[in-house]
């Protein structure tokens, strides 16, 4: 057995494969819903953002259902120090999960200094030296790096801007490779819908998060 198949079989909440997939499928559709009532998002030329947009619904949402699970997680907004771009960080028992877009079904996510650095858990590297400079790596907080984790990696993505797989992977240190991968695209949940109501409080997080991108935009030079 795979250190990813007894992390899932025995040791992580039985609701987990479904609480991801299910909220990654919420932002999907939340997005979609999203472009049709938004005539501009609809132009050719506005499908350059499509990936931005989704990924911030998808996040809120996630963050959204995860006090909702009833499983115990922790979910952390980072920040990358030089540029001011955001992502989440779930913690879940001995393990540290990121979410991202890939291209294909099994490929690996854009290289990202934040990614190496936590792959190096994997393997089994207890001390790592993080000492490093802001304008050449961001440092990850020492807490984050414990002694028996791993690092696992949920990916997703799809032609024609529809959603065809989410995945729970493993990668190497230096992330270059899978050490496992397992499709949780179909995994059960027990996650409610959303109601209107909570729909208008995704919809204004949403527009909150979108103005502090363009703020974020225009501070680095049109850098997102």
């Amino acid at each position: 057995m795979t250190v990813l198949e007894n992390f899932i079989n025995h040791q992580a909440d039985p609701k987990l494969p479904g609480f991801l997939s299910n909220s990654i499928k919420k932002g999907y559709s939340s997005f979609n819903e999203f472009v049709k009532r938004e005539p501009e998002l609809q132009l050719y030329e506005s499908r350059n953002v499509y990936g931005y947009l989704r990924h911030i619904f998808i996040d809120i949402i996630l963050k959204r259902d995860a006090h909702n699970s009833g499983i115990d997680l922790k979910v952390k907004t980072r920040e990358i120090p030089e540029n001011g771009y955001t992502y989440l960080v779930i913690e879940h028992k001995n393990c540290i999960i990121t979410v991202h877009k890939t291209s294909l079904k099994n490929s690996l996510p854009a290289k990202a200094v934040n990614r190496t650095m936590r792959s190096k858990i994997n393997n089994g590297i207890p001390n790592i030296d993080l000492q490093l400079s802001l304008f050449e790596n961001p440092p990850l907080e020492k807490e984050q790096i414990k002694t028996g984790q791993i690092y696992l990696m949920v990916t997703y993505g799809g032609s024609h801007y529809k959603l065809e797989y989410v995945n729970l992977g493993m990668p190497n240190d230096g992330v270059t490779r899978w050490l496992d991968i397992k499709n949780i695209t179909n995994s059960l949940t027990t996650t409610e819908d959303v109601s209107e109501t909570e729909q208008a409080q995704i919809n204004l997080e949403f527009q909150n998060e979108v103005k502090r991108m363009l703020e974020r935009e225009k501070k680095n030079g049109g850098q997102i």
